[in-house]
């Protein structure tokens, strides 16, 4: 049985969630409440946080679905930089 070669929506929300886990979310937000007025500010930047990391995770989420071979992300410099395959050795 063949790997399916898909994102969902779930699979994505877990991207991000594990991303925001993952950037420390358990030991950092005392300090952002204490450097905002209200806990409104709190939720605005905290909701702004989960929206770059959505972002992100949809940006990956579209290299995998273009280039479905490992490595998408050095794939894509790869290919920028003029090389058809990404490579360790300069030159």
């Amino acid at each position: 049985m063949a790997l399916k070669r898909r994102i969902g929506l779930f699979s994505a929300a877990l991207i991000v969630v594990g991303g925001i886990i993952g950037s420390g979310i358990f030991f950092t937000p005392a300090a952002t409440a204490a450097a905002l007025p209200s806990a409104g500010w709190v939720i605005f930047v905290w909701t702004l946080g989960g929206a770059v990391a959505l972002a992100g995770a949809l940006t990956y989420a579209e290299l995998g679905a273009m280039l479905p071979e490992a490595a998408a992300r050095t794939s894509t410099s790869a290919r920028r930089s003029g090389r058809s395959r990404p490579s360790c050795r300069r030159g």
